[in-house]
């Protein structure tokens, strides 16, 4: 990882944290990934998507306990799928998609082949 600081200023490895000084984990994210200010991590994909899965579900979880609305709402976290999506179906059909045709399913070539795979559809 590098920070470009100016034109002429590279910042390389943990000397990046200088430039966040108020970066800091939750507990449990640092529990997680080996502390408060960590600048880099290296596990495995299925051991790092894991970790941020339970990072997510604990945070359901006390949203349900609390009352209190999670960090990113579910219209949110629906339009960046329908974004990602959007790349995907942009690639089978040939040509741009907006991210209000995937989540209204008017574009879904390649969300439909793996719904009928699971019988979703």
């Amino acid at each position: 990882m590098r920070l470009h600081v100016g034109e002429a200023q590279e910042v390389l490895g943990e000397r990046i944290l200088d430039y966040a000084p108020s970066y800091r984990l939750s507990p449990l994210a640092a529990q997680l990934f080996g502390g408060e200010r960590v600048w880099t991590y290296e596990y495995p994909f299925q051991e790092t998507d894991a970790k941020i899965m339970a990072l997510e579900f604990h945070e359901l979880g006390e949203c349900i306990r609390t009352g209190q609305q999670p960090e990113v709402s579910g219209e949110v976290g629906r339009r960046a799928v329908a974004l990602v999506n959007g790349l995907l179906e942009s690639g089978r059909l040939g040509a741009p998609v907006s991210i209000d045709a995937v989540e209204e399913v008017e574009v879904d070539a390649y969300q439909r082949e793996i719904d009928e795979h699971f019988g979703l559809v």
